[in-house]
């Protein structure tokens, strides 16, 4: 079945609309949305008040401190789309990914506010907590999240840090990646 795709490109900036992929009021696409709402009723999911959608796939060490908006955080991630494939991963021979937690998207920043170290989740997000209207990727790259998509990302929190001199780069850090 062939899709039908336009791309726009206005002031700069990539629109993709797809005959398949209508945008709806609250950012998602239709399949996002649905994928979201039958993926609620799915045994040890947790939706939260947002939206975001989670599942603990592994406990963390109960006595570690959660982090907070302050923190660095070392997290090993795979993100793939709702159809699976996957755009991102830091398993195959990287190293874990540092972040301020203030510095991730609203879905992830939200789940490791909740999360303890050691903890692994799943983590389904709506487009506006995760790449938005803008995607992930580039046309040069290969567009490898089309705008307004709901995400599936797996987060493993390894550990949380605040190092000396953190209090000054968070007052520096941009708040967003």
């Amino acid at each position: 079945m062939m899709r039908m795709i336009v791309i726009l490109v206005l002031f700069g900036s990539i629109t993709v609309f797809s005959k398949k992929s209508k945008k709806v009021d609250d950012g998602t696409n239709e399949e996002g949305l649905d994928f979201l709402q039958k993926n609620a009723r799915r045994p040890g999911v947790i939706t939260t008040a947002s939206g975001m959608q989670y599942r603990v796939l592994r406990p963390g060490r109960s006595n570690d401190a959660k982090p907070t908006l302050k923190n660095r955080v070392r997290i090993h991630i795979r993100g793939r789309r709702i159809d699976g494939e996957e755009f991102f991963e830091s398993y195959s021979g990287r190293q874990p990914q540092m972040h301020f937690v203030k510095s991730v998207y609203p879905g992830m920043k939200e789940a490791l506010l909740m999360m303890r170290p050691g903890e692994k989740w799943e983590v389904f997000l709506p487009s506006e907590l995760a790449f938005g209207a803008k995607g992930f990727g580039s046309i040069r790259d290969k567009i490898k999240v089309p705008p307004n998509s709901a995400v599936i990302f797996q987060i493993e929190l390894i550990d949380v840090f605040n190092f000396p001199g953190d209090e000054e780069l968070w007052s520096q850090e941009k708040t967003e990646l």
